[in-house]
């Protein structure tokens, strides 16, 4: 997403009434002092872009946000282990930024150590990238973290029940409008390519409807991928 298409949405929804705001606060309406809607926005990765393009444009309407860090790779390029070949290298917040955001009031949470697919490891292996990355987090930012991202939206049901043993929330790769009946431990989220600056209208019918036929595409599509891949390996 371009500075200026991601500049047009977060104007727009201002314009809508709505103010942005971190997970954390926004597990806790209570909180909010004004009549603004709140609306959580997330960064997964922790991308230098985010950092140079998206806070400033934040910053300038007085609204937070949440980071989710790939901790072993801050400072470095998304080239983890598991990112998939033809995926451009590109370079991450270091240090220095990520401590910056967290003084502006930003959350910083972890996504993990080194961005493994959670499922696909040894539960001990997980647990581990789990834990040592929010440790971290602590500790570079003087929070606490409360919240964690499940690397490509990939979790089990032990994984996701560790999960709740350390953290208020989790959020995964699932397309939709997070409610009081969402998992709270798998909450919805909306990838930026759906929206648009000129027609975020959250709560129209017609918004949810398109969010939720494209979920059952991405959902079929990931079947149809899943069922290449075994006739590919029994072949």
């Amino acid at each position: 997403m371009s500075s200026a298409s991601f500049a047009a949405v977060v104007t727009a929804l201002a314009r809508q009434g709505y103010k942005g705001v971190t997970l954390s606060h926004l597990l806790e309406p209570a909180k909010e002092e004004t009549s603004a809607k709140p609306v959580g926005i997330t960064f997964d990765d922790g991308y230098e872009s985010v950092f140079q393009e998206a806070f400033p444009i934040l910053e300038r309407l007085g609204w937070k946000a949440t980071l989710f860090l790939v901790t072993d790779f801050c400072g470095a390029t998304n080239q983890w282990p598991s990112q998939p070949r033809g995926i451009p290298s590109a370079p991450l917040l270091d240090w220095k930024a990520v401590e910056t955001l967290a003084a502006a009031g930003w959350e910083i949470a972890p996504h993990t150590r080194t961005h493994p697919p959670l499922s696909q490891v040894r539960f001990e292996v997980a647990e581990e990238e789990i834990l040592f990355s929010r440790r971290v987090v602590d500790e570079r930012t003087g929070q606490k973290a409360e919240v964690f991202s499940y690397p490509y939206g990939d979790v089990s049901h032990a994984i996701k029940k560790m999960v709740a043993q350390h953290f208020r929330a989790a959020v995964g790769t699932r397309l939709g409008i997070a409610d009081t009946e969402s998992d709270i431990y798998n909450l919805e989220r909306i990838d930026s390519y759906y929206v648009s600056g000129k027609d975020v209208l959250l709560e129209s019918p017609a918004f949810r409807a398109y969010l939720s036929l494209r979920g059952v595409l991405r959902r079929l599509s990931r079947i149809g991928r899943h069922d290449w891949a075994s006739v590919r390996l029994s072949t």
